[in-house]
């Protein structure tokens, strides 16, 4: 079962109430979790969720909405504006037996410092490894609106024919080279190994 890590000051944040440890070890008990550890000198809470059926506990928020909803702060989901846009993504058949499916959306008008990005990441990863079977059923990604132009071209593209500097590295790879040397290329590769051509992400 997978554990997930936060700040305390976060959560109390979240929930406008600041809760000691031992109110928190009460409350998640609602959220079928335990308390793992907390570091009181980087403030960081690990828990243990005893059950993936609600991936939205997978991250603080929402623990925190549902910890709202036992304290009777505030139920339901939040009410988030949502719009049609005008951006395209283009698919393209060569991708039909590797990903047939994608999905996208533009979160705009929230600030992301370091802490919400390594939050969102997690989420990302969790999600990923129970519900996407380690990438093999999903894979999410995350990217900077002001880097991309649209309309973004999803398509399957020969490995050696694409180069970028993946995460924590300083040079260019080519896709065969990230997935023979990159520590996350080689942990995925395996999805990709009965195609001749690779999924290029959207970047």
């Amino acid at each position: 079962m997978p554990n997930i890590t936060f700040s305390l000051k976060d959560l109390r944040s979240l929930l406008s109430r600041n809760i000691d440890l031992k109110e928190l070890e009460n409350l998640l008990i609602y959220c079928k979790a335990g308390l793992e550890k907390y570091d009181d000198k980087t403030d960081e809470v690990t828990i243990k969720l005893e059950d993936t059926n609600l991936p939205y506990l997978f991250s603080v928020e929402g623990i925190a909405r549902l910890m709202k909803g036992i304290l009777e702060k505030e139920r339901g989901l939040p009410k988030l504006k949502i719009q049609k846009g005008n951006y395209k993504i283009i698919v393209d058949d060569s991708v039909s037996k590797i990903r047939p499916f994608i999905a996208s959306f533009i979160a705009k008008d929230c600030k992301i410092n370091d802490y919400i990005l390594k939050q969102i990441i997690q989420l990302q990863e969790k999600l990923c490894d129970s519900y996407g079977k380690k990438r093999k059923k999903i894979a999410i990604g995350i990217y900077s609106l002001n880097k991309i132009t649209f309309p973004i071209k999803y398509r399957a593209v020969y490995p050696e024919s694409v180069k970028f500097i993946p995460l924590d590295f300083k040079r260019e790879m080519n896709l065969k080279e990230i997935t023979n040397i990159h520590p996350k290329g080689k942990d995925y590769a395996y999805i990709l190994r009965d195609f001749d051509n690779f999924l290029k992400q959207p970047v």
